[in-house]
């Protein structure tokens, strides 16, 4: 299993304030008292966007230089709110990680505290959300055009914590649910070709959002849900040729890992309670010498494993996990669909960073 550490750092010099209301023009450059804030980061488990094939690629190993997220603050002094960085992209050099403006702590009572967002990967238009409340910011997400791995990071410095100016740890999870279809062929001696899989039928647009509850708890949604009936993350000439179980050759095809927008597979992609109209994974296959055969796979009614006693059904893609859905077709008889999750994220308690399997 492999296993990656995000630590996310950046350096900041000071910057003084004078007491009284906060507003954003007090905010000075880099000062000569203080103390700067400072991220800590990392290496990376990401899938890599300049990649021209999703296929299942990801990008492994340690931040490089020019890497970059961004970054959202927010310092709360009494009822003052002030933006301490408002989209700031942090950047990896050749010395380490800065930004600019500089930032610096300030604190005036016990009471204060400072909200901290960022995402990754940069420039995919997160921009803070306008409304009232804790800070919040939202990125949206379209399935026919957005195939890049987005994470969160928040945390929250309150005023009484002890030693209050240390190292920003930001621990990131992903946002998006991964996805994987394994076929095979069940049959003792009959072959088929699998020609196909897709999703139908599913959330293919939605604004991820990001905020902090009142006593400074993590809260990751995702708001503004559209869906429609088109084929989504589909392979429309995949031609494996797959054997029966008792003949030498290839038993079975494991497709991609796919990034999915999470939601609950019972909603319907017309607003109808019809499970016609319900997230679906559609096989196609072809028996030697036949015609074109069409699996239908209502994915809301799949358990977890049911050959071993757990008819759990899996109704609800959650963010930051895995499903690998494996569809056994038997040409005597019929198809048996189970599926199996994995947690994407792996964090560990005093641990500043995410431990990504």
């Amino acid at each position: 299993m492999l296993k990656s550490i995000i630590r996310i750092a950046a350096s900041a010099a000071a910057l003084s304030l004078l007491g009284g209301c906060v507003r954003t023009e007090d905010l000075a450059p880099e000062s000569v008292t203080g103390k700067a804030i400072v991220f800590d980061a990392g290496s990376l488990l990401l899938r890599d966007d300049d990649e021209p094939s999703r296929a299942g690629t990801f990008k492994t190993g340690d931040f490089v230089t020019d890497d970059s997220f961004t970054m959202f603050g927010r310092y709360h002094v009494d009822e003052s709110k002030t933006m301490i960085f408002n989209g700031t992209t942090i950047t990896k050099g050749a010395s380490g990680w800065d930004y600019a403006v500089h930032r610096g702590w300030l604190w005036q009572t016990e009471g204060d505290y400072y909200d901290f967002l960022a995402v990754y990967p940069t420039g995919k238009g997160t921009s803070v959300m306008d409304i009232p409340g804790n800070l919040a910011i939202a990125t949206d997400y379209a399935i026919d055009s957005d195939d890049y791995d987005l994470l969160y990071a928040l945390t929250r410095r309150s005023g009484n914590e002890a030693d209050r100016n240390r190292t920003v740890h930001m621990n990131f999870k992903h946002v998006l649910s991964a996805v994987k279809v394994v076929v095979s062929n069940d049959s003792k001696y009959a072959s088929f070709t699998l020609d196909s899989y897709e999703f139908r039928h599913m959330t293919v647009e939605a604004t991820a959002k990001a905020t902090m509850d009142g006593l400074g708890v993590p809260e990751i949604s995702w708001i503004n849900t559209v869906r429609n009936s088109e084929a989504v993350r589909g392979y429309s000439s995949i031609a494996a040729t797959l054997v029966g179980k008792n003949v030498s050759g290839t038993h079975s095809h494991e497709g991609d890992l796919d990034l999915f927008i999470p939601g609950d597979l019972s909603h319907t992609s017309n607003g109808s309670s019809s499970e016609d109209y319900m997230p679906h994974l559609i096989v196609k296959y072809t028996p030697d010498g036949e015609s074109q055969q069409t699996a239908e796979i209502l994915l809301k009614d799949i358990q977890r494993d049911p050959m071993h006693g757990d008819t759990t059904p899996i109704d609800v893609w959650a963010p930051g996990v895995r499903y690998t859905y494996y569809v056994n077709i038997r040409l005597d008889g019929g198809v048996i669909v189970t599926v199996i999750t994995t947690d994407w994220d792996t964090v560990e308690a005093e641990t500043p960073g995410l431990m990504i399997d």
